[in-house]
């Protein structure tokens, strides 16, 4: 069995010709992607289409035994395969996170350790990208720093 799931991405260009398109409205509608789920409309006036597509395929027991993912801007030697993914995805109107996690069932214990480490610092990365709150965003970092001491994963300098 393949599951594959597919997010598009809006992604403004900074062209100079782009800004200074032409339009009979500022705020009129633009079909960019008619094959977009329901045939999603912006009104942003310059913009294009990223594709970024998962496909995994499950074990009788839906259990996934592989895991491969697609990005359209970056990839040139097609899918690359992963062994763990999280995907969040913020619903600002109820104000609640939905979340795909997915692993091989051969995916290692040590390997989601390192993978959990990792992840957290650059969520750490990512907040601070978005926020520029730097005291936030450090605390998150000491958080992994202590989950990768706790797990063996880092030692700590004590110098």
């Amino acid at each position: 069995m393949r599951l594959t799931t597919v997010a598009y991405e809006e992604i403004e260009t900074t062209a100079q010709a782009d800004k200074n398109a032409e339009h009979d409205n500022d705020n009129e509608e633009i079909d960019h992607y008619k094959g977009r789920p329901n045939g999603i409309k912006s009104n942003r006036m310059m913009s294009r289409t990223a594709e970024i597509k998962l496909t995994v395929d499950l074990d009788a027991d839906n259990l996934p035994t592989r895991i491969e993912w697609f990005a359209s801007e970056g990839q040139k030697n097609g899918p690359a395969t992963c062994q763990s993914m999280m995907l969040s995805l913020w619903d600002s109107e109820k104000k609640t996170t939905v979340a795909i996690d997915l692993w091989t069932k051969d995916t290692s214990v040590d390997d989601m350790n390192l993978y959990f480490y990792q992840v957290i610092h650059k969520m750490a990365d990512t907040y601070m990208r978005a926020t520029k709150n730097a005291d936030m965003a450090d605390s998150i970092r000491k958080f992994g720093d202590g989950f990768g001491e706790t797990l063996g994963l880092v030692v700590r300098n004590t110098t």
